[in-house]
C-alpha cells in the first residue's frame, strides 16, 4: 500500500479482509545489499512523522544475502537507524518492545532492495480475537475463511442453509462459516491494532466504520436461520470448540457435539447446504 492512501479503504481492509495476514504502509524502497545500506535506507525516513518517541516499537525483518545472513542482525540495523533518527530529530528515543509494541515496523530484504513499512495490522489479521484455545493441529482462521469462500459459502446458499464440519476440532471452520453467514467483520473483536499510535490514525472515522460493521453483524445475526453443526470424536476438543464458539458470540447458531466420523449422519431437519472439513 502506497503512502498516498484512502483511510476509509484502509480501515475497511483491516476490518473486513478475511484472508489477508497483514496490511503494510510502505515508507521507503531503496537499493540495498549491505548492512550499512539497510541502515541508511531506514535512517532516510522521518520517523517523527509517523509516531512519537513515547511509543514503543519492534522491527520484523525478513530476507538474507551474503552481507546480511541473519534476520536478527538486519532487524538490529533498522532499529539502530530508527533510534538514531529520533535522537537527531527530537533529542530523545523510543523504547523497543518485542512482546506488545505500540508500533510494528516491517523490513523486507529481497533482490537487492530493502522495503521498510509500517505494519498497521499489528498482530497477524488471522487472529480474530475469539480463539483462546485450540486443538493439536489448529487451522488458521484466514485459511479457513479462504476455503469457505472457494466453496461458495454462503453466497450459493439461502439464509436457511446448513453447514456441517464432521471433524471440527476447535471449531475454526464453524465460526468462520458463521461469520460469513451473518456478515460479521473478522476484525470486529480484535482489541489491539498496529495503527493506534500511528500519527495518521483517524479515530472518528475508525469508530464510525466499526459501528457500521457492528450494526451489519447484528442485522445478519437476526436474519440467518440456518443450522451450523460440528462433530469431533475427542470430548476435550469439543469443549475447546464450545469455548471458542461462545467467545465469538455464536452459541445460539452453532451446535457442537462429540461424535466419531464413522457415526456421522445428517439430521432430518438439516437443510441443504455445505459440508466442509
Amino acid at each position: 500500500m502506497s503512502a498516498e492512501l484512502d483511510k476509509s479503504l484502509l480501515y475497511r481492509v483491516l476490518l473486513w479482509s478475511r484472508v489477508a495476514n497483514r496490511v503494510l504502509l510502505e515508507l521507503c524502497s531503496h537499493k540495498a545489499e549491505t548492512a550499512d545500506q539497510i541502515y541508511d535506507a531506514a535512517y532516510s525516513i522521518d520517523w517523527s512523522r509517523y509516531f512519537d518517541c513515547t511509543a514503543s516499537f519492534a522491527v520484523d525483518f525478513s530476507g538474507q544475502n551474503e552481507h546480511v545472513n541473519n534476520t536478527t542482525f538486519g532487524a538490529l540495523r533498522v532499529k539502530d537507524a530508527i533510534v538514531d533518527k529520533f535522537r537527531d530529530l527530537v533529542g530523545d528515543r523510543p523504547s523497543v518492545s518485542r512482546a506488545e509494541p505500540d508500533i510494528r515496523i516491517s523490513a523486507r530484504l529481497a533482490k537487492g532492495k530493502i522495503n521498510v513499512s509500517l505494519d498497521l495490522s499489528g498482530e497477524s489479521l488471522h487472529k480474530r480475537g475469539y480463539r483462546s484455545v485450540t486443538g493439536a493441529a489448529p487451522l488458521k482462521e484466514n485459511l479457513a475463511a479462504g476455503l469457505l469462500l472457494l466453496s461458495g459459502w454462503p453466497k450459493r446458499y439461502n439464509d436457511s442453509a446448513s453447514f456441517i464440519d464432521p471433524m471440527c476440532g476447535s471449531g475454526t471452520l464453524l465460526i468462520e462459516a458463521a461469520m460469513l453467514a451473518t456478515n460479521k467483520a473478522p476484525g470486529l473483536a480484535r482489541e489491539r491494532w498496529g495503527f493506534e499510535c500511528w500519527k495518521g490514525h483517524d479515530e472518528r472515522l475508525w469508530s464510525a466504520l466499526r459501528q457500521a460493521a457492528l450494526d451489519s453483524f447484528e442485522k445478519g445475526l437476526g436474519s440467518y436461520q440456518g443450522r451450523i453443526t460440528g462433530f469431533d470424536q475427542d470430548s476435550r476438543v469439543v469443549a475447546k470448540a464450545w469455548d471458542n464458539v461462545r467467545k465469538a458470540g455464536f452459541d445460539k447458531i452453532i451446535h457442537v457435539e462429540k461424535r466419531s466420523l464413522e457415526d456421522f449422519t445428517l439430521a432430518e431437519h438439516d437443510q441443504a447446504g455445505l459440508l466442509l472439513t
